[in-house]
């Protein structure tokens, strides 16, 4: 297939219009499989007559070196509402498109979009919410090879990704207002939650437009956080969240959300005393 670059969702949506089998899976250019993994994985996914499998994913740097291990329980979720569930509430990042295979069926009607951020979100949302039966499998069969210089370890100094990004929390919300209405504040929660590492990040490197990114990040970030109130609020539910948080992540949030100018100065004055102490 020859085409202009275009991101990675009409890559993906190129290549499935071109394909013609029964399954459909995604593997990201720098990385790589288990032998087996789609032996095993098509096996589970016929026999238990699921839409998606997934499995678990080694995070390995070239030469190998194991960095992280993400996997989740073996489990069958057997209701559209038990397997979007699973996409809201899990911590780890289960939306890639890689490490799944699924049914071609799925893929019916979706949207595509052509952004550069986020794009396996905006995906994955759209599949979970459709999927009828989800099987789990907690072998690590995919490897993501971390590269110095990929996408993902560049800050967000790009103002059109940092606009894709907001587009995609928002496009997420959507979809999930549209399907399952009573999983909005996790949602909205994991938008917080990546704004927030987002800007810290950016405080804590240093990074000389800080000002720009916040006044870019904030609206969204602040109109998330009221959203998410008053959704628990509606649903008459208590903020779940708050009792997995530890102390000091629930102050960087307050500060951030009501105060970001004392916010950014603590995180500096943490810097540097950590650089001083080690501590």
């Amino acid at each position: 297939i020859h085409q202009e670059n275009q991101g990675s969702n009409i890559a993906r949506l190129n290549g499935f219009n071109s394909s013609r089998g029964e399954y459909i899976a995604f593997i990201d250019s720098d990385d790589y499989i288990d032998l087996n993994a789609y032996t095993k994985a098509i096996k589970v996914l016929e026999e238990n007559d699921a839409d998606m499998v997934m499995f678990g994913v080694k995070l390995v740097e070239l030469e190998g070196k194991i960095l992280a291990v993400w996997t989740w329980d073996n489990k069958i979720f057997s209701t559209p509402r038990d397997v979007f569930k699973f996409f809201a509430e899990t911590e780890k990042p289960n939306w890639g498109m890689p490490y799944k295979i699924y049914k071609r069926s799925l893929f019916e009607n979706i949207s595509w979009p052509k952004i550069s951020m986020a794009e396996d979100y905006c995906i994955s949302a759209q599949l979970f919410a459709r999927t009828n039966k989800l099987a789990v499998i907690s072998d690590p069969f995919y490897y993501y090879v971390s590269q110095p210089d990929s996408l993902v370890h560049k800050p967000y100094t790009d103002k059109t990704k940092r606009d894709d990004m907001i587009w995609a929390y928002d496009f997420v919300l959507k979809i999930t207002e549209q399907n399952f209405p009573e999983f909005m504040p996790e949602i909205i929660w994991r938008n917080i939650d990546t704004s927030h590492i987002i800007l810290a990040k950016f405080i804590t490197d240093g990074y000389s437009n800080t000002h720009d990114i916040f006044n870019q990040l904030m609206p969204s970030l602040k109109l998330n956080y009221k959203r998410m109130k008053q959704e628990l609020k509606a649903q008459g539910r208590d903020l779940y969240i708050n009792k997995k948080l530890i102390r000091k992540t629930k102050i960087h949030l307050s500060l951030l959300i009501h105060c970001p100018s004392l916010y950014k100065f603590y995180l500096k004055t943490r810097l540097k005393i950590k650089a001083l102490t080690g501590i």
